[in-house]
């Protein structure tokens, strides 16, 4: 399942494809995904081997069309998705909120695209203050390798990637059972407030370096290419 919120009647997503969406008729068990044809079980040493078989890697220009069709086929099934979140990447790529090192791609040892996540910049904007963060999102896997660990892996590999680049702090609207093992908490506790209506307990924040929050407090701004109606 792909874990997200609505927002003022329009979804924002982030997603790592193996949690229940927020607010959807599926549990925690009734979400597993059906296992695919010649897809081995993922047990424990499953999926120590699919973590041995999967390199991460910033996504090229070759790339695009490939992870355009996983991002379609990641949200495909979902009925809280709008299906626009390739859109979204196509967008973000012309923008200049795009950091090319940080969409990044997950993949097989035959070269096929299994997942992908992007970090972006937006704002804090606080009277006349303004912090530089990231934006999480979309992150999609295909739904054959989900809940395989790949989610977890493109996540703590753009974080590595983000805090070595200098960024501090990045924001998400995700599941808040899923998260939080990613150093993700309720941005309300940092006095950080989202532009859009969804529940607080969605709306997170992670330090990418110690005490990077201390001093970034106010509202999210996002780029302009997530088309957020927002002061």
């Amino acid at each position: 399942m792909v874990d997200s919120c609505k927002s003022g009647g329009r979804l924002y997503i982030c997603t790592d494809n193996t949690q229940p969406a927020t607010g959807s008729r599926y549990g925690p068990e009734q979400s597993r995904p059906t296992r695919q044809a010649g897809m081995p079980r993922q047990g424990r040493n499953n999926t120590q081997m699919m973590h041995n078989t999967i390199a991460i890697r910033q996504e090229t220009a070759a790339d695009f069309t490939q992870v355009r069709e996983v991002i379609r086929a990641a949200f495909q099934d979902i009925e809280e998705s709008d299906h626009t979140e390739h859109l979204l990447v196509d967008r973000l790529r012309q923008s200049d909120a795009y950091i090319a090192e940080l969409s990044l791609v997950a993949e097989t040892a035959d070269g096929q695209i299994a997942g992908h996540i992007m970090l972006s910049k937006a704002e804090v904007i606080s009277g006349d203050r303004t912090h530089t963060v990231l934006a999480v999102a979309p992150l999609s896997v295909l739904p054959a390798f989900q809940r395989s660990g790949i989610g977890s892996m493109l996540i703590r590999e753009a974080h590595r990637r983000a805090s070595d680049s200098g960024y501090d702090a990045a924001v998400l609207l995700g599941h808040k059972d899923y998260y939080p093992k990613f150093g993700y908490k309720k941005a309300s506790l940092s006095g950080i407030k989202f532009p859009f209506d969804a529940p607080d307990e969605c709306c997170m924040v992670a330090e990418l370096k110690p005490g990077a929050l201390k001093d970034i407090h106010g509202t999210v701004h996002y780029p302009d290419a997530f088309q957020i109606d927002q002061q």
